[in-house]
């Protein structure tokens, strides 16, 4: 099950030109009746979208390893996007980060003209994607986010009887692809970063929980028909559930120009 939250698919937008769908794919979507997010009529030039997520990805015994190959995150990170377009549309400034919960910045973005440059936790330009603000502008994030809507209301669609519950007083949809794992043998600590330590996961950070099965979940929004919290779920053999990742939006609004 592809992700399609459409907070995540913007930053896809800003990392891979390529994504943006064709001119005419917004009108087309909304003549379908696609467009629930007021955020589609409210974005326009002049206007900044700020975004703000949540994001966890679960250490387990691969903890000290991750610490001393140079990666200091916590588990927990707030992920937080500002993107301003100018009067004509175009985004002209871009501003994010993810910072730990105490508010320690690990990593930022931003743009430098239309370049958008990436830092690490100590300030150091890590990398940088030149022109790359050139080729986003309020329309065409518009059209991605409308496309992110129809995906996921096609999903819904899809599966009618998906069960439904109530997640912090919102009517959601459940929506869940578990693949059983071929192999529980690890050789995490001889890899502890890239190569699959057991079939689905990268890193050594399940190794603890001997899983048999992977779950990535997804709970929709009946009445607004997104997404609101995104889980992948390791199963072991008595059918324990842990949440090793998820990502859950907090904050998505359209600040008028100052």
């Amino acid at each position: 099950m592809p992700r399609k939250q459409w907070v995540y698919l913007m930053w896809a937008v800003l990392l891979c030109g390529s994504l943006l769908a064709s001119p005419g794919r917004l009108a087309d979507l909304q003549a379908a009746g696609e467009s629930v997010s007021p955020i589609l009529d409210q974005l326009a030039p002049n206007t900044t979208l700020h975004t703000l997520e949540i994001e966890y990805r679960r250490h387990g015994p691969a903890s000290d390893t991750i610490r001393a190959k140079g990666h200091p995150e916590p588990e927990a990170l707030y992920a937080e996007m500002w993107l301003q377009f100018d009067e004509s549309g175009k985004l002209f400034h871009l501003r994010a980060e993810k910072r730990g919960l105490d508010g320690t910045v690990y990593s930022r973005t931003a743009s430098e003209g239309a370049d958008m440059v990436f830092f690490g936790p100590s300030g150091e330009e890590s990398r940088r994607l030149r022109g790359a603000l050139d080729v986003i502008d309020v329309e065409s994030l518009k059209t991605a986010i409308a496309d992110g809507f129809a995906r996921a209301a096609a999903e819904m669609d899809a599966e009618p009887d998906a069960p439904t519950q109530t997640l912090d007083g919102i009517l959601v949809k459940v929506l869940e692809n578990r693949r059983e794992l071929r192999s529980t043998r690890s050789v995490a600590t001889e890899q502890p970063e890239g190569g699959a330590t057991i079939e689905g996961f990268t890193i050594p950070y399940i190794v603890d929980l001997n899983p048999v099965a992977r779950i990535e979940r997804s709970y929709m929004s009946v009445e607004e028909r997104r997404e609101i919290l995104w889980e992948i779920v390791a199963v072991d053999a008595m059918g324990k559930e842990t949440v090793v990742e998820s990502k859950e939006p907090l904050v998505v609004e359209v600040l008028a120009a100052q």
